[in-house]
C-alpha cells in the first residue's frame, strides 16, 4: 500500500507538468485556480489595493494601486448553448469589464472582463459557445445568486498589460458577498 501511495504522489506532479506543456489553455486554468501568493505579498498588496465593489451582483474585485482611476464598462455577453443534437438555445447575461486607467485607443490595455451567469447558465457553461474558442467560460467565483466567469481566451492577444492582468487573476481578486 505504501509503495502505491508513493507512486501516486510522484505521478500526479508529472502528469500535471505534461498536461500543462501539451495544453496551454489548461496551464492557464491551473494557474488561475491553483496558485496562491505567500501571506506577506498578499497582505502588502491588499494594504495598497484599489477595490471595485458591485452591489447589484454581489462581488468586489481587489486591484493593485496602479489601477486607481479604473473605469467600468457594463455590457452584455451572449452565446449559443448546445444541448444535444439539433437543439440549440441562445443564452445571454451581463458582463462587467474593468478597464485600466492608462487605456487609450492608440494603446489599448488588457481589460478584466467578468461574465455574470445565473446558476442554470453555469451548469451548461461547458456547452456554451461565447467565442471561437472550443471551450466555454471559466468559472472564477460565485455567490448565492450568480456565478462569475472569465470569457474563453480573453487574454489571448498581445495587448499591453496582459501579463499584469494574469498576475492579478492569479491572486484571486474577486470576492463574492
Amino acid at each position: 500500500m505504501r509503495k502505491t501511495s508513493r507512486a501516486i504522489v510522484l505521478a500526479i506532479p508529472l502528469w500535471c507538468a505534461v498536461l500543462c506543456i501539451s495544453c496551454p489553455s489548461v496551464a492557464g486554468t491551473l494557474a488561475y485556480q491553483g496558485s496562491s501568493p505567500d501571506s506577506r505579498t498578499k497582505s502588502r498588496k491588499v494594504a495598497n489595493a484599489v477595490v471595485y465593489k458591485n452591489k447589484k451582483y454581489g462581488f468586489k474585485c481587489v486591484l493593485p494601486e496602479t489601477w486607481k482611476g479604473y473605469s467600468i464598462i457594463v455590457g452584455t455577453w451572449s452565446g449559443t448553448a448546445h444541448q444535444g443534437e439539433n437543439h440549440e438555445g441562445t443564452e445571454s447575461g451581463p458582463m462587467i469589464t474593468i478597464r485600466h486607467p492608462l487605456w487609450t485607443k492608440s494603446d489599448p490595455r488588457q481589460d478584466i472582463p467578468i461574465m455574470i451567469l445565473t446558476k442554470a447558465q453555469a451548469e451548461i457553461a461547458n456547452d456554451l459557445t461565447v467565442s471561437a474558442a472550443p471551450f466555454g467560460p471559466q468559472e472564477f467565483s460565485r455567490n448565492a445568486k450568480f456565478v462569475f466567469a472569465l470569457p474563453p481566451r480573453f487574454d489571448y492577444g498581445d495587448s499591453t498589460g496582459t501579463e499584469e492582468v494574469r498576475e492579478i487573476l492569479r491572486n484571486h481578486p474577486l470576492h463574492p458577498f
